[in-house]
């Protein structure tokens, strides 16, 4: 299956516009810092992708290999949320053996996933953001 990674990502000028007028001036910046901290964080990833704070950085195609056969048989939430946990470990290098790169196509700079990071589903159909603890859904 093929994933839309977004993460916040900002310009050598905007890291030069933080360091001029500092941190908590860049209303991006205090968005990027409040996304760990949110008591919401899908309504405020929600904002973040209406303000155009989050830029599609990469793609990530999890290989069928990764799904167990047993888990074949199970309910497609179930699933949803281990195909998903394949993005976060592959979007993570060292969670999983070998060589992931070969999964990923990067378009603009990207760090590891982590929290406040959005997944979109392959058909564009819906969107999750990486939570403190799994993924929830953006409405």
């Amino acid at each position: 299956m093929e994933y839309r990674i977004y993460q916040v990502s900002f310009t050598d000028a905007e890291y030069d516009h933080i360091d001029e007028v500092g941190r908590y001036n860049v209303p991006k910046e205090v968005f990027r810092l409040d996304l760990p901290i949110s008591d919401n964080i899908s309504e405020l990833a929600k904002k973040g992708l209406d303000l155009g704070y989050y830029k599609h950085v990469s793609t990530i195609n999890t290989p069928s290999s990764l799904v167990l056969e047993y888990e074949k048989d199970l309910d497609d939430n179930f699933l949803l949320s281990q195909e998903l946990e394949n993005v976060f470990k592959i979007g993570n290098r060292g969670m999983l053996d070998g060589d992931v790169e070969k999964y990923i196509t990067r378009y603009l700079p990207m760090h590891s996933i982590s929290v406040g990071d959005i997944v979109e589903t392959q058909n564009g159909a819906h969107k999750y953001v990486v939570a403190s603890c799994g993924f929830e859904k953006i409405n």
